[in-house]
């Protein structure tokens, strides 16, 4: 029997912790249209439980839905730039600068690691050399179908740029996602330049 999909119940509780203080486009906490029966589960988890990855999915339909998706890639890309300095990614993060430099793409490229530390059986993330100096890939392939939602593509895009934030360089996000609700599979080009 296939096992289920799962996510570290921490990763929700920040989720619902940084939509608290995201404003949606009406100017209300984004927090206060994550459904009552949601937030309790995800209240009533211990913070290192594995949780139905259902949950997180949720939520980033319901960022999606309330905020729209341009919004919602900015909810991730400002709530992905505070959790690299939470208490388990931030090894993470250090590791990847002493690995493969002072760059966005040494957080791309330690970024499938965090997706193995924080899921279970929700598909894989890898790291893909393009041939560019300022870029990297990250190719989504095998997802579950309960980890296919649209609000998953804006959580990478948002994801992608706050590592650029990370080092103040501009870039882009160049996002091949065309057959992801149907076969669970897209790749994000992450490419960067100049300060800000």
């Amino acid at each position: 029997m296939d096992q289920p999909p799962q996510i570290r119940a921490n990763w929700p509780k920040f989720v619902v912790r940084c939509a608290k203080h995201f404003r949606d486009p009406n100017g209300l906490p984004v927090a206060d249209s994550i459904p009552s029966d949601l937030r309790r589960e995800i209240r009533e988890s211990g913070r290192l439980a594995w949780q139905d990855a259902r949950v997180l999915m949720e939520l980033a339909e319901v960022i999606r839905q309330v905020c729209g998706s341009t919004e919602a890639r900015v909810f991730w890309r400002v709530s992905f730039r505070e959790s690299i300095t939470q208490p388990m990614l931030a090894p993470l993060a250090r590791g990847a600068l002493i690995l493969f430099g002072n760059m966005p793409g040494a957080l791309v490229r330690r970024t499938p690691q965090a997706w193995q530390l924080f899921t279970r059986n929700c598909g894989s993330l890898k790291a893909v050399d393009v041939g560019e100096e300022n870029a990297v890939m990250l190719r989504v392939e095998n997802f579950p179908r309960t980890c296919r939602v649209a609000g998953f593509v804006c959580m990478v895009e948002g994801g992608l740029e706050s590592e650029m934030d990370y080092f103040r360089v501009r870039g882009s996000v160049e996002t091949r996602a065309e057959g992801f609700l149907a076969r669970g599979f897209a790749e994000f080009v992450a490419r960067w330049g100049r300060d800000i």
